[in-house]
């Protein structure tokens, strides 16, 4: 099944380069246009595990936020909440070169009801790091 973008998020960096957040969708169509959204103050950050504890820790993956203003009505973008680990596949644009790939996780998003326009803050890890959560056993 193919991903496509359903949502999309242009920002500007503090230098000026235009960045764009895609999330996709494995079940929007491509034929339909995908859905602008507003990005927070801060719309996207990062950081990459610097443990130095190299025997035991030796995956090093990536882990931040999206940022999105909710505009419309309460509950509006409560599509962008992914229910599966693979779910909400995300790309993170600096110009024309990708910095960051991953998932949305998957968490309670359940909040008190704040009045819009409110920002909602989505957890994103790499693929990487949803390795590192996979428990393995081996059956004989």
């Amino acid at each position: 099944m193919a991903r496509n973008v359903r949502w999309y998020i242009p920002f500007k960096s503090l230098q000026g380069v235009s960045c764009r957040i895609n999330i996709y969708d494995n079940d929007w169509p491509e034929y339909v246009d995908p859905i602008g959204l507003q990005g927070a103050d801060d719309p996207f950050s990062y950081s990459e595990g610097d443990s130095s504890d190299l025997l035991n820790d030796v995956l090093r993956f990536r882990t931040g936020y999206i940022r999105v203003v909710e505009t419309g009505t309460y509950g509006s973008l409560d599509l962008l909440f992914p229910t599966t680990t693979f779910e909400r596949y995300v790309e993170v644009m600096y110009g024309t070169e990708l910095v960051f790939n991953g998932y949305i996780q998957v968490q309670d998003f359940a909040s008190s009801y704040i009045p819009v326009p409110r920002v909602l803050e989505l957890p994103v890890i790499s693929p990487l790091g949803l390795f590192d959560r996979q428990v393995f056993s081996s059956t004989r």
